[in-house]
């Protein structure tokens, strides 16, 4: 490893895993008219995304809870939330807390988390209402050449 820290781009990328991101992205801000600020969240509890309308006050309240003090070191995942031990770490920590065993999260495709998110079937002809057939996806990797991926 200490050799790979002399190397800028592999310190950057690696020191990136860990630094803390934004509270709330731009995008998730849906509406703002002077008075209120409409913007969407997750609801972690329940696993769906939600939207909701706030003051002005109340938004930035709620946003500057997440800036931290300057020079205020931050990680994103340590210790028992660290992503190459987080699995058997968590598990000893509930089995130590006594905490029930969490259901696993149940995977789904992208036809239904794009309903999910959006409220349409993205395989659903919106002028007839048929099923179309998926023959392809596109898809580009974050530095690489544009794929397709079949069925």
């Amino acid at each position: 490893m200490g050799m790979r820290l002399k190397d800028a781009s592999f310190t950057t990328r690696y020191i990136g895993r860990y630094a803390k991101r934004p509270a709330m992205s731009e995008s998730r801000i849906k509406h703002y008219d002077g008075r209120s600020v409409t913007f969407e969240y997750e609801d972690k509890s329940e696993c769906v995304r939600r939207t909701t309308k706030v003051s002005v006050e109340q938004f930035i309240a709620r946003l500057i809870r997440h800036i931290h003090n300057k020079h205020f070191r931050v990680i994103r995942y340590a210790e028992i939330f660290a992503t190459r031990t987080r699995g058997r770490d968590l598990a000893t920590a509930r089995l130590l807390l006594k905490l029930a065993r969490r259901s696993p999260v149940r995977e789904c495709g992208w036809r239904e988390r794009h309903l999910r998110e959006s409220g349409v079937d993205p395989l659903r002809c919106p002028i007839c209402g048929s099923e179309m057939v998926l023959v392809s996806i596109m898809c580009r990797s974050r530095d690489g050449p544009l794929t397709e991926r079949v069925r």
